[in-house]
């Protein structure tokens, strides 16, 4: 009984509802809601409609966007609409409301939903200024041209010394290979693409100072006929090699910029530079040899034995100069996160030959000696200190070893070029370059 008084009392009303929807109008506003009812009246100001539940509202025009179906429209007001036109505004869903901050407009009766870009904001920023100021460190690898051949040369032939004649020789000698870069350049901004830069750089790098051992231990016999001797000498020697090199480039680079985004670019450059270059030689070196010599008669009577004992040590020192004009170029990226500041990272090829190294060098020695001609008498013994200053250019020869059949690289500071012979070959002034990459990463001032 329930159940049915239920279907009587809703079968009425669903009835109604279909009917008044199935003939209702939809007024669309600019605030995203849609309103549905049965239009009663409308006029240039406002439209009157009755909603189901609500009853019946009064909406202004200017808060609609479109009504479905349209209504009819007078002639005065065709005339109106075809004097002001407004842009059509699309239809939000009502679903899905709009996400996001709500920013206020010009008009104080209408508002808008819209999502802040950062990259835009950032965007904004990202205007060049008229110069900037750039520093920057990282390190080069440099090929060293003579100066790193002549290491491997020597460093060879004491391999091969030991290889072929069983010798103990040793040899702790450090190549350049990276070397430290510092950088500061400033540049004007031709264009937002184009720049011209003007800086100067600083490369350094000394070597450690190396170790070579070299000990030798003969023996022999020498033999007068009447009377003969048991010969043995024994010399420990080392010396112990420094470089260090330094070279001020003065740089004139060109740059094009290319945009990533709205904070970043990448950026090509080239130019030429002119080098002034300094090579300094640091050698500290010392030699203790001890000679014995037992004396015998013709019928192996021991007469005596002599000894002589030497042993010096000093410094061999030079420092010479050279500029040379050389050229680089290469490829970097920046990221410009406040308006005045970037950070860059950057690759550089460059390419510089030095080929007239010019400068003084100094030997300075002490040595002391000791020696008595048996065992029965004191030792005799001598001391003293002597120096050499010069003046001259380095220079590159190659020394022939006929035992190995070899030859091997020398550079050494000398007034006139060394003489070419059967065992100097292929003499001619040093070439020391600082061809290479390079990678730094700075910081870039605006201003």
């Amino acid at each position: 009984m329930k159940k049915e008084l239920l279907r009587l009392f809703l079968y009425p009303l669903v009835l109604i509802f279909m009917v008044s929807f199935s003939f209702a109008a939809k007024i669309h506003l600019k605030n995203g809601y849609t309103i549905t009812g049965e239009i009663i009246s409308s006029d240039d100001t406002s439209v009157t409609i009755r909603i189901p539940v609500l009853g019946i509202m009064k909406i202004a025009r200017y808060k609609i966007t479109k009504i479905e179906p349209p209504l009819e429209v007078s002639p005065e007001e065709k005339e109106l609409k075809n004097e002001i036109i407004e842009p059509e505004t699309p239809e939000p869903k009502a679903q899905e409301p709009a996400r996001g901050a709500v920013l206020p407009q010009q008009s104080k009766t209408k508002s808008a939903v819209q999502k802040p870009i950062i990259a835009d904001f950032l965007g904004t920023r990202r205007e060049k200024k008229r110069a900037s100021f750039y520093l920057s460190g990282g390190l080069t690898d440099i090929d060293g041209g003579d100066l790193n051949s002549v290491i491997r040369d020597y460093k060879q032939l004491v391999n091969d010394w030991n290889d072929n004649y069983l010798t103990d020789y040793s040899a702790d000698w450090n190549e350049f290979e990276r070397i430290t870069n510092w950088k500061a350049e400033v540049l004007v901004n031709i264009t937002s693409s184009f720049s011209f830069g003007l800086g100067v750089e600083y490369l350094n790098s000394k070597t450690q100072r190396g170790n070579m051992v070299l000990n030798d231990s003969f023996s022999w016999r020498e033999d007068w006929g009447s009377s003969y001797a048991n010969c043995t000498s024994t010399t420990n020697s080392q010396f112990a090699p420094q470089q260090e090199l330094t070279i001020i480039p003065v740089t004139f680079n060109f740059y094009y910029f290319v945009p990533i985004g709205n904070i970043a670019e990448v950026f090509v450059k080239a130019g030429f530079s002119y080098n002034l270059g300094k090579l300094e030689y640091n050698e500290t070196y010392q030699s203790d040899t001890k000679d014995k010599r037992d004396h015998y008669s013709s019928d192996d009577i021991y007469l005596y034995t002599s000894n002589a004992n030497s042993a010096e040590e000093g410094t061999y020192s030079y420092s010479v100069k050279c500029n040379e004009t050389g050229i680089q170029a290469g490829l970097g990226f920046d990221i410009k996160p406040f308006s005045f500041i970037s950070l860059v990272v950057e690759g550089t090829y460059r390419r510089v030959n030095f080929k007239n190294w010019v400068g003084s060098g100094n030997d300075i020695w002490n040595w002391d000696e000791k020696w008595r001609f048996d065992s029965d008498t004191e030792y005799s013994t001598a001391s003293g200190n002597d120096s050499d200053d010069w003046s001259g250019r380095i220079w590159y020869y190659e020394l022939y070893d006929s035992g190995l059949d070899k030859q091997y690289g020398f550079l050494s500071l000398h007034e006139e070029a060394p003489e070419a012979d059967d065992l100097t070959k292929n003499v001619r002034a040093a070439k020391i370059n600082i061809n290479g990459f390079s990678l730094r990463a700075g910081i870039r001032i605006s201003f």
